[in-house]
């Protein structure tokens, strides 16, 4: 009903289609916010589905606490029998309740907790444990029967031309310790990726229909509650241990953005460098949103002849008998990789950096999964201390310069910047036109402002 409703149609309609009274429906648009955070929290849409009420555990800091170290170690591959089960929930409890009798940790709430989590014989649905070798083929054999049966073709990306993915919006959110959880990655996948992903296919006059594949990890919820009410964008698990051979964005694409990112970030350092100060200086200086501008920059330079050989060295869409022909554990380098480890060497030439240093820097984390694996106590401290998930403004955030101390332009000012500005670019050699256009409608903006302004 909420999906609908941001549709635009009117109240009185959905009423009668649902049968249900136009009070109701208000009420239920209402309170829509409430409702997703409280089905992302569940966990399970199938669960999701069979709920009349909004009513949670009656210990919601042991339910969390138990869910969250049931996921961690089934992503490892980690038998868990129920006798485990129940014994890591008295654990927890007396963690997190001191020694307070009247929990057994019995059948019956075992059985509430792998219905309420949506698991059925200790395993979440959606996810799969092999090996790499019996994986793979398997998977890809699936994944194109649901291509073929949903009409997933490899025709779709064609719509993809000339979408500039750099305008897309970046997120930031705030995660305490500055990993990605799951918790993040159900609200991104349920606020943003489906509305988004739904606004674009119906821009192309496409059918909404997507998948999403995604990597076994730590950090991702169970694909059941990875999908939309019907069922028609919804996520697909890579198998464990096969992102290397499987994932696409590992065949070149992450590590070209993280290459050109980093070359960006010392020629900002370069450009910033004077007698006044030092390297410490700069780098201290930069702060999130400088560092979210360089990045959003560094993945619009992605070519997209490099996103495209990259789904091409991956064996995911394509028979294994099909596959390149390469020597194991060695992947082609993609020629914009090339490009831009060249260009990094070159511009860390100029700050006396070796060819060791360079390549030291560049596989600083390359084994870095991005989210973490807590101890016990760390899950404890989780549930006890909520993360700060919010969406955060950029211009929230904390930097190196004292707001106080930042003079705001006024309109006036900014027009004769912006005027400056144009006149500059027009005269450089590598100008380019839609530059000049985008300055030219913020001109006509701080104009119209500061005339608004004269006017009052």
């Amino acid at each position: 009903i909420l999906e609908d409703l941001e549709s635009g149609e009117k109240v009185i309609d959905f009423a009668q289609w649902y049968k249900i009274g136009n009070s109701t429906v208000c009420a239920i648009r209402k309170v829509g916010n409430k409702l997703r955070n409280f089905a992302v929290a569940i966990g399970n849409s199938i669960w999701v589905e069979e709920r009349k009420t909004m009513h949670v555990s009656r210990d919601e800091a042991l339910d969390k606490a138990v869910y969250m170290w049931f996921v961690q170690n089934h992503i490892k591959g980690t038998l868990i029998s129920g006798p485990i089960l129940k014994e890591m929930a008295k654990h927890f409890h007396q963690d997190l309740n001191g020694e307070e009798a009247g929990f057994t940790a019995s059948d019956g709430w075992l059985n509430q907790f792998k219905h309420w989590h949506g698991i059925r014989q200790l395993s979440i649905a959606g996810e799969t444990m092999s090996t790499c070798n019996e994986s793979i083929t398997p998977f890809c054999s699936r994944l194109m029967a649901i291509m073929k049966s949903e009409v997933l073709t490899d025709a779709n990306p064609l719509c993809f031309k000339h979408v500039n993915l750099a305008s897309l919006p970046m997120l930031y959110r705030v995660q305490r310790s500055a990993w990605m959880n799951s918790e993040i990655f159900c609200a991104w996948f349920v606020e943003n990726f489906i509305p988004d992903v739904c606004s674009f296919l119906r821009s192309k006059g496409l059918p909404i229909r997507a998948l999403l594949l995604i990597d076994n990890a730590g950090a991702h919820p169970g694909a059941e509650s990875l999908k939309n009410a019907d069922g028609s964008i919804r996520c697909e698990f890579l198998p464990a241990n096969t992102t290397a051979k499987l994932q696409p964005m590992d065949q070149g694409v992450l590590a070209t953005l993280k290459i050109t990112y980093r070359g960006k970030l010392l020629s900002y350092v370069l450009n910033e460098e004077n007698d006044k100060l030092t390297l410490s200086d700069i780098i201290m200086s930069i702060s999130i949103k400088d560092a979210i501008y360089m990045l959003a920059k560094s993945w619009k330079d992605i070519q997209t002849s490099t996103i495209k050989k990259c789904w091409a060295e991956s064996t995911l869409l394509q028979p294994p008998e099909n596959a390149p022909n390469q020597t194991p554990g060695v992947l082609e380098v993609p020629d914009q990789e090339q490009e831009a480890i060249s260009s990094l060497y070159a511009v860390a030439e100029q700050f006396s950096f070796n060819a060791q240093e360079v390549e030291n820097w560049v596989q600083t984390d390359k084994a870095d999964e991005g989210y973490s694996n807590l101890s016990d106590s760390e899950i404890v401290q989780s549930v006890l201390q909520q993360d700060h998930t919010e969406v955060c403004e950029i211009g929230n955030e904390q930097t190196q310069v004292d707001p106080d101390d930042v003079t705001i332009p006024t309109d006036a000012e900014a027009a004769d910047c912006l005027e400056k500005a144009i006149i500059w670019l027009e005269n450089q050699t590598d100008a380019d036109g839609l530059q000049i256009l985008l300055l030219r409608q913020q001109l006509q903006k701080a104009v119209q402002k500061r005339n608004a302004h004269k006017q009052q």
